[in-house]
């Protein structure tokens, strides 16, 4: 067993490993752990500090055929100041990882789907049935972060719910409060035994309450004109950057005021030269209220479109593709 002890950090651990019939049938067995206790702050360079409290335990079992790896991450109120004025402040996390490896064929080893199965899949049946998998999963993790601060931007009482391991990351909720509203939804992931290029995963997310004029304040709006509602869709698979990805679903936003719909679009066109951006602008200042704001996503390209809410003088129905 070997000792670790660094008092100047406040940590202190322990690492022990041992090996069984190395020539026939190998075994490995190892344990390390960590925890760091710093209630004063702790400085890594003259702009980057922390302090809090950390604790991390993991094991790996080995034999001929297979890797067994276990992790439990836990942090309390844990800190960090980063060059920039960047921070991140009071994170609390539980994080538990199980993750089998099959060392003959190099692969994962896992679920295909996931654990949470809902009617719809969305993060309010989570909500509905959230006890129950609490009670079902003694290795559900958790993470909850105070503030996000970051290039002028924020994020608040950000926190999510999951499972990581068995080839899949599977998050049934995450929420957080941004810019006067708020935003959440569900992610998962499923790894396809490790090939990135056949890695799956679906992103859903809702945003509700959104003021823009914190958001972006160089565009001045009144009241409600500034808010905005939202829904995101994703469906793709691959991850791996030299293969191509396949992408699918899209960015609606429900509820936009005219005059940030026309900067929205004014900062995808800066220059004026797209015709379909051109002309829905002068729509927007004639009048016409965008209704629905789409950014659909087919092939790996993005197709914007709006439809508008019309003026009473201009009787026709009308909708506007940007591209």
């Amino acid at each position: 067993m070997v000792l670790i002890d660094l008092p100047d950090f406040k940590i202190s651990g322990k690492f022990s490993a041992d090996a069984d019939s190395l020539i026939s049938s190998p075994v490995i067995n190892g344990h390390f752990e960590l925890h760091q206790a710093a209630y004063d702050t702790i400085f890594i360079t003259q702009e980057m500090k922390y302090n809090g409290l950390i604790d991390f335990v993991a094991s790996v079992n080995i034999d001929s055929q297979l890797a067994v790896i276990s992790a439990d991450l836990q942090t309390h109120d844990l800190s960090f100041s980063l060059p920039m004025e960047s921070r991140v402040r009071d994170i609390d996390t539980d994080l538990k990882i199980h993750q089998k490896f099959d060392i003959t064929n190099v692969m994962f080893l896992g679920r295909s789907q996931s654990v949470f199965q809902t009617p719809t899949g969305e993060s309010i049946d989570y909500l509905i049935y959230r006890s129950y998998y609490k009670n079902k999963m003694p290795n559900m993790s958790s993470l909850s972060v105070g503030l996000v601060e970051a290039a002028g931007y924020k994020i608040e009482n950000f926190a999510l719910e999951g499972v990581f391991g068995d080839g899949r990351v599977d998050i049934p909720l995450f929420q957080a409060d941004i810019y006067g509203g708020n935003a959440g939804g569900n992610i998962s992931v499923d790894l396809a035994n490790g090939d990135l290029s056949q890695t799956a995963y679906n992103v859903s997310a809702q945003f509700s309450g959104i003021n823009s004029t914190l958001l972006v304040p160089q565009v001045k709006v009144k009241g409600h004109e500034g808010i905005i509602n939202a829904n995101l869709n994703i469906i793709g698979k691959g991850l791996d950057p030299e293969k191509e990805m396949d992408l699918a679903g899209g960015f609606y936003i429900t509820e936009i005021g005219p005059r940030v719909a026309d900067n929205l679009l004014r900062s995808l066109d800066p220059e004026g030269r797209d015709f379909g951006i051109r002309s829905t602008r002068i729509l927007i200042n004639r009048g016409f209220k965008p209704k629905l704001f789409s950014f659909e996503i087919r092939h790996g390209y993005f197709y914007p479109s709006v439809k508008f809410s019309q003026p009473f003088y201009f009787p026709v129905r009308f909708v506007r593709g940007t591209d």
